[in-house]
């Protein structure tokens, strides 16, 4: 029968180099000569030396009718989506939308490791002995509070000296900042019967940029924003946000498609991008 045909070569569209079965033993031909591809430019289009870095240097223009042999691509991209977030701030309870990230990668704000929410009303205290100290005020259930020491303090008080099976249970006290009014103190996390007073959230979110609170969820406008564009105030960074769901996508960047020509007329060759429309800047030649 038919002798299988291998050879080595280099996949035009990502440049990957292996073998391939031209035709197998069977007489299945699973590769056939085809001549070179060319891409025509119909528009100026700019050669570039990096396919990474849109500034780099600039290897030629070419001009409308020019035409480059394909080296390498095309292949597209998308980068991710902007994801926004549904909530309200914790300072005032003002509702809406704002950007958690943008079409720039850019991340507004980020889940906090020390925020907690109380679940059953507690003492904040002046000091952390739970013998000496003076309410401040009372934490009501639902209220956010900010830890500001990550760590037990080494006096840790006990409320009781062992129960019924001999153990030993801690009562765990840390210092806060309670988010509504500033107010700092000493609250018990945990209480020495396991009654568990405050919890780390879930659903919090700590704001690292100024960004804009809106009244819907397009804050990056579009067709379809319509009021979602009203700004309720201005969201600060280091308050917090409260999450009423997960965060969603909005707005999608259009594919950017790339790749490598070398000059039919100087024979140079680059890189070239640009964003997936109706009117391509190069075609392939037929």
């Amino acid at each position: 029968g038919p002798a299988l045909s291998r050879v080595r070569g280099r996949a035009l569209r990502d440049g990957a180099v292996g073998w391939v079965t031209t035709s197998g033993n069977k007489g299945t031909v699973y590769l056939q000569t085809a001549k070179k591809p060319y891409m025509r430019c119909m528009q100026e289009v700019v050669m570039r030396t990096s396919l990474e870095d849109s500034s780099s240097q600039e290897v030629v223009k070419l001009q409308p009718g020019q035409v480059g042999e394909l080296m390498e691509g095309p292949s597209e991209k998308t980068d991710r989506p902007e994801l926004i977030l549904q909530g309200k701030a914790c300072k005032d309870g003002a509702e809406g939308w704002f950007a958690l990230r943008t079409l720039e990668g850019l991340e507004n704000a980020a889940t906090s490791q020390t925020l907690y929410v109380c679940r059953s009303a507690i003492a904040l205290t002046d000091v952390f002995d739970i013998h000496k100290c003076g309410i401040v005020r009372k934490i009501a259930t639902g209220e956010v509070l900010e830890m500001i020491t990550e760590e037990d303090t080494d006096d840790v008080a006990l409320e009781e000296k062992t129960n019924s099976g001999g153990e030993t249970p801690e009562m765990s006290r840390r210092h806060f900042r309670a988010i509504s009014d500033g107010s700092t103190g000493w609250v018990t996390v945990r209480g020495s019967q396991g009654t568990v007073y405050l919890e780390a959230s879930t659903s919090h979110y700590m704001l690292m940029e100024r960004v804009p609170l809106h009244k819907g969820r397009h804050p990056q406008g579009g067709a379809d924003a319509g009021n979602g564009q009203a700004v309720v105030r201005q969201l600060e960074p280091g308050e917090a946000f409260e999450a009423s769901g997960s965060p969603q996508e909005g707005k999608q960047q259009l594919p950017v498609v790339s790749l490598r020509l070398r000059s039919v007329d100087s024979l140079e060759s680059g890189w070239v991008s640009w964003t997936k429309s109706s009117a391509d800047p190069l075609q392939l030649c037929k």
